[in-house]
C-alpha cells in the first residue's frame, strides 16, 4: 500500500510538472502574440530590443483587449477569405439534359400515369421503373412535386409498390 502511495505521488509531481511547463509554453504564445499585435498597431513605437514580457508590463492587458484583439484577427482573416468568393455561388449540381425547358405535356403525361396507379392502389416493378425514368426527364420543379405525390400516396397506403 505505500509503494503504491509513493508511485501515485511521484506521478501526481510529474503531472504537475509538466503542467507548469505547459503554462510557460503557453504564456511564451500568448507574449510572442501580444507583442506582435503591438507591433502592428505602431510599429515605430516598438524597437527590436522590447521583450514579450516588457510589452506584458507596460500595456496591463486585459482579457477583454485580449478579446478585442483575437476578434480583429479572426474578422481580418475573413474578410480576406471571402474576398475573392462570389456572393451568389452557381448552382453545384450539373443541368440534367432537358431541365432548363419546362415540358409540361411530359409532366401532365406523368402525373396522369401516377393517378391512374394510386386509383388502381397497386403498381408493379416494371411500371415504377418505367414511371422513374419518365419523372427524370422532367423539370426539378415538376420532378419534386410528383415525387412528394407519389411517396404521399406510398405512406398513406393508397398506392402498395416498392420505389
Amino acid at each position: 500500500m505505500k509503494r503504491i502511495l509513493t508511485f501515485l505521488i511521484l506521478l501526481q509531481s510529474v503531472a504537475l510538472a509538466g503542467l507548469a511547463w505547459q503554462t510557460s509554453m503557453l504564456r511564451e504564445q500568448l507574449n510572442d502574440f501580444l507583442l506582435e499585435a503591438a507591433r502592428q498597431d505602431d510599429p515605430g513605437q516598438l524597437s527590436e530590443s522590447v521583450t514579450p514580457r516588457q510589452v506584458l508590463s507596460t500595456n496591463e492587458v486585459t482579457l477583454q483587449q485580449l478579446r478585442d484583439v483575437v476578434r480583429a484577427e479572426v474578422r481580418q482573416s475573413l474578410a480576406e477569405s471571402l474576398r475573392d468568393r462570389p456572393l451568389y455561388p452557381a448552382e453545384q449540381s450539373p443541368e440534367m439534359p432537358g431541365e432548363s425547358l419546362a415540358n409540361p405535356e411530359l409532366a401532365f403525361s406523368v402525373s396522369q400515369t401516377l393517378e391512374a396507379h394510386i386509383a388502381a392502389g397497386t403498381m408493379n416493378d416494371s411500371d415504377m421503373a418505367s414511371l422513374q425514368a419518365s419523372i427524370a426527364q422532367l423539370h426539378p420543379d415538376e420532378r419534386t412535386r410528383i415525387l412528394r405525390r407519389l411517396v404521399r400516396a406510398m405512406n398513406s397506403g393508397q398506392l402498395k409498390a416498392r420505389l
